[in-house]
């Protein structure tokens, strides 16, 4: 290929990333960061009064989480690296909000505990795994704007989160003989299963294995990949020995 079909080739397999794969871990982490915060806002429509739960019993419940969050982050990871994240990412999407779902059959203070340190148990390897799924896809180059999108999500979160609270809260207190609070967490915890599903069909795997990708596109993943660990890039001519040596200084992780 000549330099000019080698960029229109890189041009396309980045678009087809950016369509295929950002738009979602974003949507995923917006889920998660709401994940994180539903108990917040179930304890201001009254979970915590109706479990009779004391605030140091509260505490701790929500100490728990970060207990097998901190758990599941580095094992986690090592198995999402090694596996297909198409399968392993939306998979631990569903895990957690399998959970959460179940939070409302709560009847006890320990139950409340329990659930919170499994969300946290299946959350953990997550964001490390966006992390990771986002620095094997895109070059150096290319990381700053991507992560500052999924980023985002946190924002976003924020500012959307409030509102549909509110608005579930408000409207859905005692429909069908539940209290709002448990209307919440089922609502929140079916969108998520329904987002983890629809994470299979959208995220790739790898470069090599991907099935929105084209032949010549997966080629070109990989090899922007090779390019940005510092591989040599074909369309331009040798460097010399002392060019080669001042870009060894120049890189941080040489």
């Amino acid at each position: 290929m000549t330099g000019e079909e080698l960029e229109r080739l890189n041009k396309q397999t980045r678009r087809r990333i950016d369509i295929w794969m950002l738009p979602m871990l974003t949507l995923m982490l917006f889920i998660n960061y709401l994940d994180r915060s539903n108990v917040t806002n179930a304890r201001v429509a009254g979970m915590q009064r109706d479990l009779h739960m004391s605030d140091v019993e509260w505490s701790a419940g929500i100490s728990l989480f970060y207990v097998g969050y901190i758990i599941t982050q580095l094992p986690g990871s090592l198995i999402l690296s090694r596996f297909k994240p198409r399968i392993i990412m939306p998979a631990m999407m569903i895990l957690w909000s399998i959970p959460t779902i179940c939070m409302p059959l709560c009847t006890s203070p320990a139950g409340f505990m329990v659930i919170r340190f499994l969300v946290g148990f299946f959350e953990g390897p997550f964001f490390p795994g966006v992390a990771l799924m986002t620095s094997s896809w895109y070059v150096k180059d290319e990381l700053p704007f991507r992560m500052a999108v999924w980023h985002g999500a946190q924002t976003l979160s924020n500012v959307f989160g409030g509102p549909l609270a509110a608005g579930i809260l408000e409207t859905m207190d005692g429909l069908a003989g539940l209290h709002a609070w448990k209307w919440f967490l089922l609502i929140e915890g079916a969108v998520s299963i329904l987002v983890g599903v629809l994470g299979y069909f959208c995220l790739p795997n790898w470069a090599d294995n991907t099935t929105w990708l084209t032949d010549e596109q997966s080629e070109m993943a990989q090899y922007r990949l090779v390019l940005s660990a510092g591989g040599m890039d074909e369309t331009k001519q040798s460097l010399t020995i002392w060019e080669g040596a001042r870009l060894a200084l120049k890189d941080p992780f040489t």
